[in-house]
């Protein structure tokens, strides 16, 4: 039987026909995760909407303040961890004043970079390639 687990929200940025993709650091201690490349989001509490969790979690993790467009692909991924599927949805994002990022201790680095290099990255599950895969940068 399948286990599900609580869904992720991932924001799509794009800058300069750049797309914004985070590297976690050791912060979590798995292997699974440990330096593989992520795009910001995360999980969303409980009793709140989802627009305001992703514009949450993209503001810890990389003290930027977005507004959510419109979602933009919806998939599935299983976290290594524990073995459950979680669904994951994509969100086309726009950051309301550029300023520097300034990364939680989740990630060590972040890249704004082209389609063509964010689908060499090694990503933390295969979901991400499939999203990277149907992606169009304008």
């Amino acid at each position: 039987m399948v286990e599900f687990g609580p869904p992720s929200l991932m924001a799509v940025l794009v800058k300069d026909k750049r797309l914004l993709v985070l590297k976690y650091s050791n912060f979590y201690n798995l292997p699974e995760v440990n330096q593989k490349y992520v795009l910001p989001g995360g999980t969303p509490n409980e009793n709140k909407t989802l627009t305001s969790e992703l514009i949450r979690e993209v503001n810890e993790e990389t003290g930027l303040d977005v507004k959510v467009l419109e979602p933009t692909h919806l998939d599935l991924f299983i976290n290594k961890a524990n073995g459950k599927v979680r669904p994951i949805g994509f969100y086309n994002c726009q950051v309301i004043e550029d300023r520097p990022i300034k990364l939680s201790e989740e990630h060590e680095e972040y890249e704004w970079v082209s389609l063509e290099k964010a689908k060499t990255l090694d990503w933390v599950d295969k979901c991400f390639i499939r999203f990277l895969d149907k992606l169009s940068i304008e």
